[in-house]
């Protein structure tokens, strides 16, 4: 796979996090083709496992305040995404698992083109158990859809990956915009989310490979959602067949 990744750093203090994140990629991804792309507004080297050819710093631009910081990168992105199979953009404290690269590039192919998998966000506690955090409701956050899966009602998961044919639907917006109650910050990561339908079917929520991970561990304690017990109740919800039925009428 040629992946290319985006991450967006504003503050010395998410530097431990950036660098960790960085080192796991190294070391979990050594038999797919890499690039970085970064914007950090601190004195920072990538770690030594990543060849300097494939890392492009991207200077922060002064037009974009603290928190439309997230944009930075778009016009990197808009240039250089079709050379790539998989874009990831994140927030420089996301640590995005290497089964969650492979989940999607699974789920891709088989949903349909107006849809596009989706990660749910993760806190891990001191005992390792996961908690959603990209939740902070139970059943009111639940959509069903045509693939035995949920759309949340909450959008935002400060990350997203997506094949080059669905990031082609939002690569020209490189302009901080707001999208459906987001802010600027969040929409640069939410935009694709507005677009197309994020789905995250149920199987990948239980076996946690649809999980990505915050890595300040901060707000589990408010938002107390088991992954593994929503799961459970996903798969009791009715599958919403209409997407199916209006595309097959379609043809």
């Amino acid at each position: 796979m040629k992946i290319i990744i985006s991450i967006t750093s504003y503050g010395a203090e998410h530097k431990k996090f950036l660098t960790r994140i960085l080192e796991h990629y190294a070391a979990f991804f050594s038999d797919c083709d890499l690039f970085y792309a970064l914007c950090v507004n601190y004195p920072f080297a990538a770690p030594a496992q990543i060849p300097s050819a494939c890392v492009e710093f991207i200077p922060p631009d002064p037009a974009l305040v603290r928190r439309d910081f997230t944009w930075n990168n778009k016009p990197f992105l808009q240039k250089h995404f079709s050379e790539y199979d998989f874009i990831i953009e994140t927030d420089d404290d996301i640590l995005v698992p290497r089964a969650a690269v492979d989940y999607y590039a699974t789920a891709s192919v088989a949903m349909p083109p107006a849809m596009i998998p989706g990660w749910l966000c993760a806190e891990t506690d001191p005992k390792g158990n996961d908690h959603l955090i990209s939740m902070n409701r139970f059943e009111i956050d639940l959509q069903t859809s045509s693939v035995a899966g949920i759309t949340p009602h909450n959008l935002h998961s400060a990350a997203f990956i997506a094949d080059t044919s669905r990031y082609s639907v939002v690569a020209d917006q490189i302009t901080p915009v707001t999208t459906r109650g987001y802010c600027k910050a969040q929409a640069s990561r939410t935009l694709i989310f507005a677009t197309l339908q994020k789905v995250i079917p149920a199987a990948n929520i239980r076996d946690k490979s649809a999980l990505i991970y915050h890595l300040p561990r901060k707000y589990y304690p408010r938002w107390d959602v088991c992954a593994t017990r929503h799961a459970d109740y996903i798969k009791t919800l009715p599958v919403d067949n209409s997407m199916q039925k209006s595309e097959s009428e379609a043809s």
